[in-house]
């Protein structure tokens, strides 16, 4: 189950749509802090061009990468959601992990090789929900693009992202568990 991108030396290609967000760069500078190692390319801004619609294609020919992940903010729709990972923007075509059959980083997981994590949706809130992400739901979102695919007691299930989710993202990319390593043969650590 091993994620381990530090041994293949390729860091994941990161934009941010039209703005940095501190949000941002709180989940990417927490994930690598609980990781334990550099895991991100912070390549920068940048610009596209697209509508609503969520079957539009998307120039990406200016950006230096084919594949990578770009955070974004207000760009789906949800009236319970501050939070989406998907192929596009706009999209309900949900996105859950960057990673392939062997566990390994995989830049073609996605049709268009970029993997959308967008927060703030541009709905009014449901009674009782927020549209609005706070850091705990960025760093939710960007776990999801990094390989966890399900909610459980304290990703999701409860709180956000918490000291449990912290364990799994952690034992996930352990230098222990080389990429494709068996479940039951994991090295898990405290």
């Amino acid at each position: 189950m091993g994620r381990n991108t530090q041994d293949s030396g390729e860091l994941i290609p990161t934009y941010y749509l039209d703005a940095v967000d501190p949000r941002f760069e709180y989940a990417l500078n927490k994930a690598e802090e609980i990781i334990g190692y550099q895991l991100f390319d912070r390549k920068g801004v940048i610009s596209l061009e697209f509508d609503d619609n969520p079957f539009f294609d998307i120039d990406y020919s200016e950006l230096p990468t084919d594949w990578g992940f770009i955070w974004s903010k207000g760009t789906f729709s949800g009236s319970c959601s501050s939070g989406r990972v998907s192929s596009r923007p706009h999209s309900t075509n949900l996105v859950s992990y960057a990673v392939g059959n062997d566990y390994g980083i995989d830049k073609t997981k996605w049709g268009s090789g970029y993997a959308w994590i967008q927060l703030d949706s541009i709905d009014e809130p449901d009674p009782g929900c927020t549209t609005i992400a706070n850091n705990d739901v960025s760093l939710h979102e960007l776990a999801h693009a990094l390989g966890m695919n399900n909610h459980f007691d304290g990703f999701g299930n409860g709180a956000a992202f918490n000291s449990n989710a912290e364990r799994v993202l952690r034992n996930m990319y352990s230098t222990q568990n080389p990429a494709g390593q068996p479940f039951d043969s994991l090295n898990i650590e405290p």
